[in-house]
């Protein structure tokens, strides 16, 4: 019978203190002066060029970036902020040609607009010559 109390109490105790691993926690947002990555995929970029999908931005500073490409090969990247079926091309136009690369618009709390004041983007990337690559849209 003593056996059965103590490895009840050992269980009641590890239960108490292990409550919080079973918790479901949202992933911390890392803040000013840290990139979150809001969609990250592979990618074939060709002449016609390929889309990402559609993120919405906490603003501040946004960042394209371009994993895996051949190094000289130049790939062209496009951000447009999209509101509905209107696309508004954000200039400058950033090129990346090495193996890996960023395009980073800064302050872009300017685009924000709609319900919740926010910036939706979407990157075009477009290669002269049809390559695999690695896309992240960071914020």
């Amino acid at each position: 019978m003593k056996k059965w109390i103590s490895i009840f109490s050992v269980l009641v105790v590890l239960l108490a203190n292990s409550s919080s691993v079973f918790a479901a926690e949202e992933p911390p947002q890392l803040g000013p002066g840290e990139w979150d990555t809001l969609w990250e995929d592979e990618m074939y970029v060709t002449s016609a060029g390929a889309l990402t999908p559609t993120v919405t931005s906490g603003g501040g500073d946004f960042q394209v970036c371009v994993y895996n490409n051949t190094p000289g090969n130049d790939i062209s990247v496009f951000l447009y902020e999209v509101d509905g079926s209107t696309k508004t091309q954000i200039l400058p136009v950033g090129i990346v040609s090495a193996e890996y690369g960023c395009v980073t618009y800064r302050d872009i709390d300017s685009w924000g607009d709609g319900t919740d004041g926010k910036p939706e983007f979407q990157a075009k990337l477009v290669s002269e010559s049809g390559e695999y690559v690695v896309v992240e849209l960071n914020d």
